[in-house]
C-alpha cells in the first residue's frame, strides 16, 4: 500500500509513441549512447553523441563526480529543467545506467528510450543524418535519493 509520504516513482523506460508525442517539446534533450559511428550514420532527430565510457572513473567502475558529471551534462546541453531521453541500438543497459546516473545526481526528468534505435525505425520513424549541435546549458548536479 502507497502511502502520502512516499513519493509516485517515475517510470525508467518511454516508448515510441511517448517519445513522439514529445519531439516538439523545447525542453527535450535527446542522448545518442551508440558512439560516434553509429551516431554519423543516423540518429534521433536533434540526438547528441555521448560515450557511457566518459562518465566511468576507468580505475572502479563509479560514475564520475559530480563536478565532472554536471560539466559533461551542461556541455552537451542538458540543464536543470530539461527532460532527458537516452537510447542505444537495442536494449537499453547503458542508457538506464546514464538515467540512473542522472537521477542520483537529482535530475529526476530522464528517462530510456525502450528498443532504442531499432524500435524508432521499426516504428517507421526517421533518422537524422546531419550534426546535431548542443548548446550549453546548466546542469547543477546534487546527490539524491533514485526513484
Amino acid at each position: 500500500m502507497e502511502t502520502a509520504s512516499r513519493k509516485k516513482r517515475e517510470p525508467l523506460l518511454v516508448d515510441v509513441p511517448w517519445l513522439r508525442a514529445r519531439l516538439d517539446d523545447p525542453s527535450l534533450r535527446l542522448v545518442d549512447l551508440r558512439g560516434g559511428s553509429s551516431h554519423r550514420a543516423g540518429h534521433l532527430p536533434g540526438a547528441v553523441a555521448l560515450a557511457w565510457e566518459s562518465l566511468v572513473d576507468p580505475v572502479d567502475g563509479s560514475v564520475v563526480g559530480a563536478p565532472v558529471f554536471a560539466g559533461t551534462m551542461s556541455a552537451i546541453g542538458i540543464g536543470d529543467d530539461h527532460l532527458v531521453v537516452a537510447y542505444e541500438q537495442h536494449e537499453p543497459v547503458e542508457a538506464l545506467s546514464f538515467v540512473y546516473a542522472l537521477r542520483r545526481y537529482g535530475h529526476a526528468r530522464a528517462f530510456a528510450l525502450s528498443g532504442g534505435a531499432v524500435s524508432w525505425i521499426a516504428a517507421g520513424q526517421r533518422l537524422s543524418r546531419g550534426p546535431s549541435r548542443a548548446v550549453p546549458a546548466s546542469f547543477t548536479a546534487r546527490l539524491a535519493g533514485v526513484s
